[in-house]
């Protein structure tokens, strides 16, 4: 296991690593109900449950926190591994190392013949740590599951909490991680193909590549999942979350002395909690900015309410996130050229994407193309589509903050003016008589 150790050690994909100090968690009495939900599926002991959970929700919902909490909460009970992807670290964006972290963490899980059965697979195949990760995945977790006698696996941690799938770089590499866990337990007819103990807890947002995989016939019967919407009353927890983190800021910042309390009024907090839309990364982004131990919080909140006027910086975290999510077009002006005839009657909720190819003269097909890696930020169906959250049309119309993705709406405007009028034109000319 020493060489297994070593593969793993520097990686810090754990649930408790110091590479992720300090790691989202949910915020006290915030989440409960999606997290009971998921904690029920956890401690379901039937013989045959749905093998994997599906978590998914749109950037900045705070699907992390939950994993992260749901980690915690279960590591002396059922939690067998743990893997965080982050896009930014180049040891935990990618899925070179997630089985074997997997497989390391099943052979300390404290059963004596699983570590001996790992153990022995990789002193008799070394070349297996650097193998495929679905030879990995079968030889060093599957295998040796399937040799311990039945009546061990109950007594065996038996979750495996993958959160980030969407960090994960490049699509392929999402499919991949996918496709190997699920092919092994099922086979493209549904049908059982190895049957091992544990279950898998997956979190990401809802990218393309992903959903398809999941809504894929042979695995639904195994799979289930949560979206993280509104009817887990986020909006509600959000408002807690900001509620509780103005009301310490006030009481322990020495800038607040003698300040009058409540501090915002219900009103500010109302406000914020609908620019949020959803998104936790929003108000743990405006929290940090209003907290800052060399400013005055007052002004820090002023600033935030003030912007596009006020200070840009205010949600750098969020910022980041956005331009992360676009930066993958290969084709930035005609997404800007979308996005910006969607803001054609101030980016209304819906948009009609035959309307929009239409107005652009595009070819039936190219708007979905364009927006297919948007569903995280947008909601994108087969004939419309609508932006999620506030703050992201806040960040395209703020050229401080969204830099090359800034939408430049009388450019925009202008140029679906010249696009309407040049098919006003085209008709007018199909009925003047020949």
């Amino acid at each position: 296991l020493k060489l297994l150790y070593q593969e793993i050690a520097q990686v810090g994909a754990f649930h408790d690593s110091e590479d992720r100090f300090p790691p989202p968690r949910c915020h006290p009495q915030t989440r409960e109900a999606v997290r009971a939900d998921i904690s029920a599926w956890i401690k379901d002991q039937n013989t045959s449950p749905t093998l994997v959970h599906w978590l998914y929700g749109p950037a900045g919902a705070g699907k992390s926190a939950i994993a992260q909490t749901l980690a915690e909460s279960f590591k002396d009970s059922h939690l067998a591994a743990s893997f965080f992807f982050s896009r930014s670290s180049s040891k935990r964006n990618n899925p070179r190392t997630l089985f074997t972290t997997v497989a390391y963490c099943l052979a300390v899980s404290g059963d004596t013949e699983l570590r001996a059965a790992i153990d022995k697979v990789i002193r008799k195949r070394h070349t297996l740590l650097g193998a495929s990760i679905d030879l990995q995945f079968l030889e060093l977790v599957v295998k040796p599951l399937e040799s311990l006698p039945r009546e061990r696996w109950r007594n065996l941690l038996k979750v495996v909490i993958i959160d980030g799938l969407d960090e994960c770089q490049g699509s392929d590499s999402q499919r991949r991680v996918l496709t190997t866990i699920l092919s092994v337990l099922v086979d493209e007819k549904g049908q059982p193909r190895y049957r091992i103990p544990l279950r898998f807890l997956i979190a990401s947002r809802p990218e393309p590549q992903i959903r398809d995989i999941f809504n894929k016939p042979e695995y639904l019967d195994i799979t289930t999942r949560t979206e993280l919407g509104d009817n887990y009353s986020t909006s509600r927890d959000i408002e807690r979350y900001l509620r509780d983190s103005f009301h310490k800021i006030a009481l322990t910042s020495d800038a607040m002395r003698g300040a009058p309390l409540p501090w915002p009024s219900q009103g500010v907090i109302d406000n914020l909690t609908q620019k949020a839309s959803g998104q936790f990364i929003y108000a743990s982004t405006l929290i940090k900015y209003v907290s800052d131990e060399y400013s005055h919080p007052v002004e820090r909140l002023e600033l935030a309410l003030g912007l596009p006027i006020g200070d840009p910086d205010a949600f750098s975290n969020l910022d980041l996130l956005y331009r992360q999510i676009m930066s993958p077009s290969r084709n930035r002006p005609r997404l800007l050229q979308i996005l910006g005839a969607s803001s054609f009657h101030c980016l209304r909720r819906d948009n009609s994407i035959s309307q929009i190819e239409n107005i652009l003269f595009l070819t039936p097909g190219v708007v979905l193309t364009a927006l297919r890696g948007l569903h995280s930020v947008l909601e994108i169906n087969q004939d419309s589509f609508h932006f999620r959250h506030k703050s992201f049309t806040d960040f395209l119309l703020d050229e401080r903050r969204s830099g090359e993705f800034f939408l430049d709406l009388p450019l925009y405007h202008e140029l679906i003016t010249r696009c309407c009028m040049k098919i006003m034109n085209k008709a007018q000319m199909q009925l003047i008589p020949e």
